[in-house]
Order: C-alpha cells, then sequence, then structure tokens
C-alpha cells in the first residue's frame, strides 16, 4: 500500500483479500506493515476498539515484549559445548520476528512452501505456561515454522533451543539463529535433550515442542525419497548420513520382518495385506530381470499391485503406509519419541509444558501410555478401591520407595489441539495433525495416604 494514506480499515480490508486468495506472503508483509506504522486491527466486530495483531497479548507476552524497550539485559544465549551466542545491546536488541504474531508467521511461512500446523494454538499453550521470558526447545526444527512463531512472541530476555537431524533443516536454524541471537541450533536427535546446555545457563526448561511429522519440504524434494507421488532415490532417511537407505534394507530384509513393520508402523489394521505387500516387495527385490529396487515409484508401483489402487493423492496414495512404515522403523521414531518424553520431563520446570503434535494414531497411543505411566490418581476417586488394583492402574504410586522414582508426576493440561476449519482450508496435511500438551507437576498423592486405618 505504498503511496496511500492507508487507515487500519484499508490494511484489514486488504489483508482479508490476500488471505481469501491464499496469496499468504503479501497477507504476512501487509500485517507487519501495519504494525510498523502503529495501526490496530480489530476483527469484525470490534471496530474502534484496541486490538492487537498478537493473540499473545491476552497472556501478557505481546505487552511484555512493549514494556522491555530499554531495559537492560545481562543475559546471553549459551551454545552446546560453552560458547555463548552473542546478544546486541539492550538499546539495539532487535530481530526481524520479534513482535510478530503466531497468524502472521504461519502466513508467511505458507508463502515459502511450508506451512507449520497447529501453530497459533501451539504456541499458546506454551506461553500460557512459561511467559515470553522463558527459555524453550523446538526438538523438530524443520523449516523453522513454529520456531519463528514463538521467537516472535519471545521477549528479549526469551530463549529458544532447536533441534534436528536433518542436514537441510540445520542450515536453515543456522541461518535464523545470525538474524535472532536468542536461538541455538543444535544438529542432534532431540533424544540427545538432556546432554546439551539450555540457554542462558538456565537449569530448566519453560517448554518443550515437537512435531513429529515429516515436513513439507521433504515431502516435496524428491531427492529425499519421502515423496510417494514424485520419483526420487528410496532413501527415506531424516539424516541422510546416518544409517542405512530404504533401498539397501529392502535389498537384505526377509518377508517376516518386513510384514511386522508394515503391520506395526503402517497397515497396522490389516496383518494380512501387510504380509502380502511383504512378500511381493521382497519377491520383487529377488526378480534378476529387473532393475533393482532402488526407486520410490518402483517401490510404490509394487504396492499399487498388491492393492489395485491408484489415486493422484497424496492423502490416498496406496504406497503411503508402507512408506510411513518403513520411514518410521529406519530412523527409530518411536524409541526416539519415548527417550524424547523421558527427557523432556527431566528437563523442564515444574509447570512446564510438553506440547507433542501427532500425526498418526500410534503416536498419540505412545504419549499417552506415558502419560498413564507418570499421572497421578485422585484419592477421592479411588480411596475405595483394592490397593492391588490402584498400583496396577497408577504405576507412578507402585513405585513410591524406589530411590529412582521422579519426584514429578504428569497430566494433560488441556483436551487435544486441532486444526480450525480455515486452517485445514489453507493447509489439508494438517487434517490428521492433533496436539498433545503434557505438564510437568509436584506429586502430592503418596502410597502411604492409602495405608489402613
Amino acid at each position: 500500500l505504498a503511496g496511500l494514506e492507508a487507515d487500519a480499515m484499508t490494511y484489514q480490508a486488504a489483508i482479508r483479500t490476500c488471505g481469501a486468495g491464499r496469496q499468504w506472503r503479501w497477507a504476512a508483509l501487509l500485517q507487519e506493515e501495519a504494525v510498523s506504522k502503529g495501526l490496530a486491527l480489530a476483527p469484525p466486530g470490534l471496530r474502534g476498539k484496541a486490538w492487537s495483531l498478537d493473540p499473545m497479548v491476552a497472556h501478557g507476552a505481546g505487552e511484555r515484549i512493549a514494556s522491555d524497550a530499554g531495559r537492560p539485559d545481562s543475559s546471553s544465549a549459551e551454545a552446546p559445548g560453552g560458547a555463548a551466542a552473542e546478544v546486541a545491546e539492550p538499546s539495539t536488541f532487535q530481530t526481524p520476528l520479534m513482535g510478530l504474531s503466531p497468524a502472521s508467521v504461519a502466513m508467511r511461512s505458507r508463502g515459502e512452501g511450508h506451512a507449520p500446523v497447529l501453530c497459533r494454538q501451539v504456541i499458546e499453550a506454551l506461553l500460557d505456561a512459561g511467559g515470553a521470558d522463558g527459555v524453550y526447545v523446538d526438538c523438530t526444527f524443520g523449516r523453522g515454522g513454529h520456531a519463528r512463531a514463538l521467537l516472535g512472541c519471545l521477549s528479549r530476555e526469551g530463549r529458544l533451543l532447536a533441534f534436528d537431524v536433518d542436514p537441510s533443516a540445520i542450515a536453515e536454524a543456522n541461518r535464523l539463529s545470525k538474524q535472532d541471537p536468542r536461538l541455538v541450533a543444535v544438529h542432534r536427535p532431540f533424544s540427545d535433550l538432556p546432554q546439551v546446555p539450555l540457554p542462558g545457563g538456565v537449569a530448566t526448561a519453560s517448554g518443550i515442542l515437537a512435531d513429529l511429522g515429516v515436513s513439507s519440504p521433504q515431502l516435496d524434494q524428491k531427492q529425499r525419497g519421502f515423496s510417494v507421488l514424485e520419483d526420487g532415490p528410496l532413501d527415506l532417511r531424516m539424516n541422510p548420513r546416518v544409517g542405512i537407505s530404504a533401498a539397501d534394507w529392502l535389498a537384505t530384509v526377509s518377508a517376516e520382518e518386513l510384514a511386522w513393520v508394515l503391520h506395526a508402523y503402517g497397515e497396522d489394521g490389516d496383518a494380512a495385506l501387510a504380509a502380502r505387500i511383504a512378500e511381493a516387495v521382497v519377491a520383487r527385490v529377488r526378480r534378476h530381470d529387473s532393475p533393482p529396487l532402488r526407486r520410490t515409484q518402483q517401490l510404490a508401483e509394487v504396492v499399487r499391485a498388491v492393492k489395485g489402487e491408484s489415486s493422484a493423492s497424496l492423502f490416498q496414495q496406496p504406497a503411503r503406509l508402507t512408506f510411513q512404515a518403513i520411514r518410521t522403523h529406519l530412523n527409530r521414531e518411536f524409541q526416539q519419541l519415548d527417550s524424547l518424553l523421558h527427557a523432556s520431563l527431566e528437563v523442564l520446570g515444574v509447570g512446564g509444558r510438553l506440547v507433542v503434535i501427532c500425526f498418526k494414531r500410534a503416536e498419540a497411543d505412545a504419549v499417552r501410555r506415558f502419560v498413564r505411566r507418570h499421572e497421578e490418581c485422585d484419592p477421592d476417586v479411588v480411596g475405595d478401591w483394592p490397593l492391588d488394583r490402584i498400583h496396577r492402574l497408577y504405576p507412578l504410586l507402585a513405585r513410591d520407595g524406589d530411590p529412582d522414582a521422579p519426584e514429578w508426576c504428569v497430566a494433560e493440561a488441556m483436551p487435544p489441539l486441532r486444526a480450525s476449519a480455515e486452517e485445514l482450508r489453507a493447509n489439508t496435511r494438517a487434517r490428521s495433525a492433533r496436539a498433545l500438551v503434557l505438564e510437568k507437576r509436584v506429586r502430592r498423592v503418596r502410597l502411604a495416604d492409602f495405608a489402613p486405618g
């Protein structure tokens, strides 16, 4: 809107038009321009009333950013290995992300080819517990959509530690950290969280985020071998420098082992179908009159022949669950998730939250199993139950007396977060996403509370 004396209503109309046309980058740029001019945009029904573009203001984060201007800042981001990231002097400290809302960051990310799912809800859930001055961990940086949104809501004291094993993802994280020294990037698996010092030398984290999905650029880059629709090398590793590729694994795997992997991580509702696909894949590998099974479309064609289906849609591709299962196995995703859950609760401070974005039922089930093993019972509910049943149904209570038993418990802080209808229209990949919000709390119930008499 250069050259125009645009008021808030003009900006609001232009942003709405861009959003309706899915021109996310233009909508984000217009939002930022309105902010820079000090305009307060109002949603329908609130015209004439002050309203911030940043929904975090309602929780104090936006106000914190505004009120921090000129405050001395003595903290610095402590990088792994002891190297401290340089932070600019308070009088000049400003980054391109400070003050941007999650909605603005999400729209910009859509324009760049990757939309972070559940962005606003996830950031709200984290900041509700830790505030704008907290130290947070993004265990799966990906292309940085959630990280950018969180940095936009943090004050100058806030810090973010980001993990990823994908070389291209960590390269993007390093690039962003040069623009925003509040971010420290680490090229390690998130299961290494306990071994990496938190920024600023703090002992505990305010909040931790883990997005278990494959990022859109990974799906769209055919050379990575994740896409069912594009032909490329059959790799499927998050870090192509670690482990063996899917092609190499399939060249040696038995039909029985492959069937187990496909059933456990993909075709979990149909063991017979998983076994048929496994036999067909192994038979194709052993054929000497055909080229070696090294390409994604070669594998997809084998699965398509077994299922007798075809589709141009990503979510209806016959081989989608087969690719998912092999990727999950090769990258040890469930073992990594289990390590993350235990490590996160050790690193979180009391009252801190772990938000896990799941895309598969099995992922959500794994998180819930962890919660069941570490949640407290309500004495008013279980008071007249047999003691052995309480022990069995609340394993944490049964560990009283064990020197390794944790002094904390876990609870789901709220119902699972799901994509809004508006987000689903803009990003169909969010349709299977749900975020589980876990909170670390002090244990208050002990086995002695149920002693007879």
